[in-house]
């Protein structure tokens, strides 16, 4: 296993592996360009040396605990390839593979085959990926497919046998996508009203929650606000992961009443 370390310098105006998307972008460093003979390895592991003064957002294969979480506490992100998610938490598996999805030219039939694959998925009863649905927002958010897309999200409703974090996001944009287009979003509400039924906490604690949201709730910024309440709760015990599960749920309740999802 090939191993980078975390000091990564500024070597020209333009070094290959660090860009900038925009100027309120945080700089992305693709640890992988650091080594020439990547396709060779079998994996580029980040690990934690130096110190982090700024907000960065990482490609990699692999990241020591301690590099996770120095980037992560400056509020940057890591997206880990294919090569390394067998080791990482599911929401950190969701925000990896909805960027290199979102990130990967695809051209029109290529977006086709992809949908027809979604369909046939939901259509057979199999899970979809998050970022799977949200390919069918994307694609049905107008109103000559509209009805097309809700019997979609519809189906796909109906074969959940559980809901976690990242499926009530799923169903609140189906439950707003169903409003505005004029359906019925029974479903979806009947789906998250039991997503949430355990919550045990007064609404002047949820506008507490709010209070502390991001102006800019995106899809990523919601995702990351799960990832940090898992960050809190590490640990072996299981309480660990009760108490998280319900801060997620609190977490979510709050950012439902303040975002519009469509």
């Amino acid at each position: 296993m090939a191993v980078a370390d975390g000091g990564v310098k500024q070597v020209g105006p333009s070094p290959k592996g660090i860009w900038k998307p925009d100027q309120d972008s945080p700089f992305y460093i693709d640890v992988r360009e650091f080594h020439g003979d990547y396709e060779d390895l079998d994996q580029v592991k980040l690990l934690d040396d130096g110190r982090l003064d700024h907000r960065i957002n990482v490609i990699t294969d692999q990241c020591s605990e301690e590099a996770k979480h120095s980037i992560k506490s400056m509020g940057g992100k890591i997206y880990f390839t294919k090569k390394g998610r067998s080791a990482i938490n599911k929401v950190e598996d969701v925000m990896s593979k909805r960027y290199f999805n979102n990130t990967s030219p695809q051209d029109t039939h290529e977006k086709v085959d992809k949908l027809d694959s979604i369909l046939e998925k939901i259509e057979s009863g199999q899970e979809i990926e998050f970022h799977e649905f949200e390919t069918l927002i994307e694609h049905y958010d107008h109103s000559d497919r509209a009805e097309e897309g809700y019997e979609a999200m519809e189906s796909y409703a109906q074969n959940l046998e559980t809901v976690e974090n990242t499926e009530a996001i799923n169903l609140m944009r189906a439950r707003d996508f169903a409003q505005v287009y004029g359906f019925s979003p029974d479903i979806f509400e009947e789906k998250l009203e039991s997503y949430f039924e355990d919550i045990d906490v007064s609404e002047e604690y949820i506008r507490m929650q709010q209070a502390g949201l991001p102006e800019d709730l995106s899809i990523d910024n919601v995702l990351s606000g799960i990832d940090y309440i898992h960050q809190l709760h590490e640990g072996d015990g299981e309480s660990d992961a009760d108490q998280a599960e319900l801060d997620d749920k609190i977490y979510l309740r709050a950012v439902d009443e303040q975002k519009s999802w469509i």
